[in-house]
């Protein structure tokens, strides 16, 4: 049974060159060349695509309104959503992948690719374009808090507020005042870039302070 596809895009020549491309593919079925935005959202649930291919403008590759215009699409159909871009950037790749794309595809890549990139996502596979991948890859890779930034009395402070201990317990047993160690409490969830205490006790329990 042929995959149903719907072609979006600002570009005629880019809609024109997509159905012709995909209307050679066997397995294949273009529903609909919305063309642009606007028709796509008139008419998408009348179309029931398994693919929608979002060729984004120019002016907002992988932009909030990126982000925003795939989750519309998301919101509308229960289609998987395929994404063509030029820009490489990570931050950007990631935030198409975090708002549902199911692949990313360079607009200039050969018809291989495009049919690489259909079949990882009509399998239920993501895709993004050879060489982007590892830039995605490196940019979601979670990254060490730099605990070799803390002073050892900062580790101090941290490692006890781990095993419990409130503010004042630990300016008692180390003979402090209650606002120094809730300074060096605070320089330190800085360092570790935890903005509240719920987030400080999570990185504690992932990566342990030296006691």
């Amino acid at each position: 049974m042929a995959t149903r596809i719907v072609v979006i895009s600002d570009h005629p020549l880019t809609v024109f060159s997509l159905c012709c491309l995909l209307g050679s593919v066997p397995g294949c079925r273009v529903v609909d060349d919305a063309g642009s935005w606007s028709a796509f959202r008139e008419r998408a649930g009348e179309d029931a695509p398994e693919l929608v291919i979002l060729d984004l403008p120019a002016c907002i590759r992988q932009g909030a309104e990126a982000v925003e215009m795939i989750g519309a699409v998301r919101g509308q159909t229960s289609a998987a959503v395929m994404v063509l871009t030029d820009s490489a950037h990570a931050d950007g790749l990631a935030n198409l992948l975090d708002a549902g794309a199911s692949a990313i595809v360079q607009r200039r890549a050969p018809l291989a690719v495009y049919l690489d990139a259909m079949t990882s996502v009509i399998a239920g596979r993501r895709y993004v374009h050879d060489g982007w991948a590892e830039r995605t890859l490196e940019q979601d890779a979670p990254r060490q808090p730099p605990l070799s930034a803390l002073s050892r009395c900062e580790r101090q402070v941290l490692a006890l507020i781990a095993k419990g201990n409130s503010v004042s317990e630990i300016a008692g047993c180390q003979a402090k005042t209650v606002s120094t160690v809730s300074r060096q409490k605070r320089t330190g969830m800085r360092k570790l870039g935890a903005a509240n205490d719920r987030e400080l006790f999570d990185l504690l329990r992932a990566h342990p302070t030296d006691r």
